[in-house]
């Protein structure tokens, strides 16, 4: 039987802005934002290695923390701002006013679990996207790196306890798994005559093999019930609008600029022969599109999303670089994203020690995770004989 693991909470505190930084401040809430008002919280941890006592920790690192914390969020405000409902017609809005209740809570707690140290956040999506949300958390990181000074501030596997019935999974493919499934994806629509993607990038390969182990898993799931092979099966992703050549929103922006994609296939296709290939063809049809027509059907974004029954959802990107948040204590040895446990969806994001390697992190039930890692390795080896 395993150890049971118990949890100490050390301290809760409010960390908040200096005093007299921030002036108050009203933040209406954009098209890009609102969206995000029906989101949960999303949820990201951190785990280091920190080979010393915590009495150590106490002592030494919590102080710098929470001092570079507050320092952090002068600059990073709308974090400890409200978010403000008033009576119709007055829309949603997020304000800062210099009293206690703007601030955010800062937890400590000791457990006997196996890992050295780590930090973890949970955040609205309606403040801001994971672009700005992972540039908070650098800037964080640097001024404790660095002791708070600022001017060397940069602006720029199953291993926690989840409901009995579910398991998180974490899996690396690598760079080399990314060019045989571009490569396998070309050949497979030059030999059946499909329309080539115009950009075969590693996103548009990996995610349709994500999507297709996940629906195949899932039918396996639910026994004797027979699907129905005209429904449309979705997979949705976001877009960070602000890597668009027309766009000039700075590096800087703090909020969201999002927007999200909808890749339509029919079942019979998603898990035929060429699911993949069908798949990425979507994919690379619906970046181009967004591209193109950024706000093309937006009064109808909400509740076009509530019409479909297959949905799979996708989060998070390798291009956040969250390895590379360092507080002082090198890498994170692991980094997870929390709120896949109960919201079913699919994290992407970088590998903490090769470049060009993606981590996808998935929480399933267990006998549903046996049959989605059997049907990954299957496809993975398809493509492994590839030269």
């Amino acid at each position: 039987m395993a150890d049971t693991v118990t949890v100490k909470v050390i301290e809760q505190c409010e960390v908040s802005p200096p005093p007299d930084t921030v002036p108050s401040t009203f933040f209406p809430l954009t098209f890009f934002d609102l969206p995000w008002l029906c989101c949960l919280p999303l949820k990201r941890i951190f785990f280091y290695h920190f080979p010393y006592s915590s009495q150590h920790f106490l002592q030494t690192s919590l102080p710098t923390l929470k001092h570079s914390l507050s320092l952090t969020l002068q600059h990073f405000f709308p974090f400890s701002s409200n978010l403000v409902f008033l009576p119709k017609p007055n829309p949603p809005h997020i304000l800062f006013t210099q009293t206690d209740s703007n601030s955010i809570s800062f937890s400590v707690a000791e457990s006997t679990a196996d890992f050295t140290t780590l930090v973890s956040d949970s955040t609205s999506h309606v403040a801001a996207d994971g672009r700005a949300f992972h540039h908070f958390m650098k800037f964080w990181a640097s001024i404790c790196k660095f002791k708070g000074d600022l001017e060397n501030v940069e602006s720029k596997g199953e291993i926690r306890d989840v409901a009995s019935d579910r398991v998180c999974h974490t899996f690396v493919l690598s760079h080399d798994h990314g060019e045989k499934l571009k490569k396998w994806v070309s050949i497979k629509c030059k030999s059946h005559g499909l329309a080539m993607p115009q950009h075969i990038t590693t996103f548009v390969v990996t995610c349709p093999l994500i999507w297709i182990c996940k629906v195949k898993s899932e039918e396996a799931e639910v026994g004797n019930i027979v699907p129905n092979n005209d429904e449309s099966y979705i997979l949705a992703f976001m877009l960070d609008y602000c890597n668009c050549p027309e766009c000039s929103i700075p590096f800087e922006y703090f909020g969201n600029y999002l927007v999200c994609g909808n890749a339509e296939v029919k079942r019979s296709k998603l898990v035929g022969e060429n699911g993949v290939v069908e798949a990425a063809i979507a994919i690379g049809s619906e970046v181009r599109h967004l591209q193109r027509e950024t706000f093309q059907g937006a009064e109808t974004l909400m509740s076009n999303l509530t019409e479909f029954a297959h949905m799979t959802i996708l989060a998070g990107s390798p291009k956040l670089q969250v390895y590379e948040t360092d507080f002082g204590w090198g890498k994170p040895k692991r980094s997870e994203v929390v709120h896949v446990d109960n919201s079913g969806t699919i994290s992407l994001s970088d590998c903490r020690d090769k470049e060009g390697r993606i981590e996808v992190g998935i929480a399933l039930q267990k006998t549903q995770m046996n049959r989605f890692i059997t049907i990954l390795e299957e496809h993975l080896t398809k493509i492994a004989v590839l030269d």
